[in-house]
């Protein structure tokens, strides 16, 4: 008996390679799969044979791939299931429906391109990315475009090791080192990642070779050095690098340079030893004695806060005195207070990704008051807005109160439409004057003075104080998955002691 060529081929199950395999592990099943530079459209047919997904878009920039992904599809008759779509990466992708998107066997630097250009991209989208090419640049380039790894796996076909990413938005930029940078998540647990990593370090020891040999001695010791610690990794099976106080510092000062503190601020490690083991961290904006006390419940070794714990110098130090409180529990403390506030990436930036969406800022955001020369590290933003000119001071009150989560928002009305929109965290008062002088129609910020509200008023500026505590405890979270980054094994989370420590009558 003899049975149609599509019946045939509709009970044979598409089988990929382990890369393949690997990639459709990660895929969530919440929605339409879209399969980028698809190619043959195995995969697509592989997840809807599978029940990973009922159904997929296959795209492709080139015409004869489509025609063989329509010819195999045909035949699994699975033409009905799988959109067929002519597109250069994501340029032509209906977003509806949309939840998993891969994008295999690409080098990294395609793959970069193709995410940066689809700006509809956010937290709801899996992303699965295998580079064919220098993983590591697409690792950084990830992070420091608000995604992060979520799960990295290793898969070995026919001699090569390729590192499959399940990736999504984020929301925070944030700088990785240089083991994160080679390694990703994977876990060294698992003898396929163990030998990618022995693999990554061979690469090192080639560089550094070269550079050996070219004369660069520093440089042939940085990556030889890295190279023999990633080895050592992989001798222990499950074992992780420790880490230190001073390895916290390290991620914090690649964040927010300590070089940029003020004269009179007191930022960096005030307590503790940096060679301090650390597998638990407490976050928060003030170091009071209730985070210290739960610092001691949880087992924080460090708490990192934005003000200083030491501020002035200290000529005694009685019992009630957090320091002293440290001290006796043996808990290091690090503080971020303006390297934080100037930093590129740093609050004000973290409050211009806050506000953009809501009061429809533009991308022309100009520092208020600049601390280098590199045109952007400083203090607060300015920037251009499209709001309706019916859209007043009450309003914007109402949504400033919901963006940073306050209970009380004070403002006194401007004069004229708001064009120009100028915001800086904590106490910003003193650039009051350097803000009007940038032409701004309003200006964000907290503990305003009250002198500072007659300068407003006479201006026709409107004024909005969110608050000392509101405007800097929402940078809070970015520290905490700057470090998580970085230090994996490492248990991070933010103080429930950090609140208000003002309570208010309405």
């Amino acid at each position: 008996m003899q049975f149609p060529e599509m019946f045939i081929w509709s009970l044979i199950m598409i089988q990929p390679d382990k890369r393949l395999l690997a990639c459709a592990e990660m895929v969530s099943g919440r929605g339409v799969v879209c399969d980028v530079g698809t190619d043959h459209a195995y995969l697509p047919a592989y997840l809807i044979q599978t029940g990973k997904c009922t159904s997929a878009i296959a795209s492709d920039i080139g015409e004869n791939p489509l025609k063989y992904a329509e010819k195999n599809l045909r035949r699994c008759n699975m033409l009905d299931r799988v959109k067929l779509i002519q597109s250069d990466g994501l340029e032509n992708i209906p977003h509806e429906n949309i939840s998993d998107i891969i994008i295999a066997g690409m080098g990294a630097e395609t793959i970069c391109s193709i995410i940066g250009k689809a700006e509809w991209l956010d937290e709801s989208i899996n992303l699965i990315l295998q580079p064919m090419t220098k993983a590591p640049y697409l690792r950084k380039w990830l992070y420091k475009n608000k995604f992060e790894i979520i799960r990295e796996t290793a898969a070995e076909d026919n001699r090569f090791i390729y590192t499959v990413m399940q990736v999504r938005y984020s929301g925070v930029s944030a700088d990785i080192d240089e083991i994160r940078e080679y390694l990703g998540c994977l876990d060294l647990q698992s003898e396929t990642a163990r030998l990618y990593a022995l693999r990554q370090a061979e690469k090192l020891f080639k560089i550094a070779d070269g550079m050996y040999r070219a004369g660069n001695f520093l440089k042939s010791r940085e990556y030889s050095g890295l190279g023999e610690k990633i080895k050592s990794m992989t001798r222990i099976k499950g074992a992780r690098s420790m880490v230190t106080v001073n390895t916290i510092y390290e991620i914090l000062d690649r964040t927010a340079p300590f070089k940029y503190q003020e004269k009179w601020d007191n930022s960096g490690l005030l307590v503790g030893d940096g060679d301090s083991e650390v597998n638990r961290i407490l976050i928060a904006l003030d170091i009071t004695n209730s985070v210290v006390d739960e610092a001691c419940r949880k087992g924080a070794d460090l708490i990192i806060s934005h003000h200083p714990v030491i501020f002035h110098p200290l000529k005694r130090i009685d019992f009630n005195n957090p320091v002293c409180r440290l001290l006796q529990e043996f808990k290091s403390a690090i503080c971020i207070h303006t390297p934080f506030d100037v930093a590129k990436g740093g609050i004000n930036d973290i409050i211009y990704d806050m506000l953009k969406k809501p009061l429809m800022l533009e991308d022309d955001a100009e520092t208020i008051e600049l601390v280098s020369d590199d045109g952007v590290t400083g203090y607060g933003k300015i920037c251009s807005a499209m709001l309706d000119d019916n859209f007043d001071e009450k309003e914007i009150a109402a949504v400033l109160k919901d963006v940073f989560g306050c209970k009380v928002v004070r403002y006194c009305e401007g004069t004229r439409y708001i064009r120009r929109i100028a915001f800086c965290s904590g106490a910003g008062g003193s650039f009051l004057e350097k803000v009007i002088a940038m032409n701004a129609d309003m200006y964000i910020t907290g503990d305003v003075k009250h002198d500072q509200w007659i300068t407003a008023g006479n201006n026709g500026l409107a004024l909005f104080d969110c608050g000392h505590y509101h405007t800097e405890r929402i940078a809070l979270d970015y520290l905490r998955r700057v470090i998580q980054v970085n230090c994996p094994d490492v248990i991070v989370e933010i103080a429930e002691s950090c609140t208000d420590p003002v309570n208010y009558v309405f």
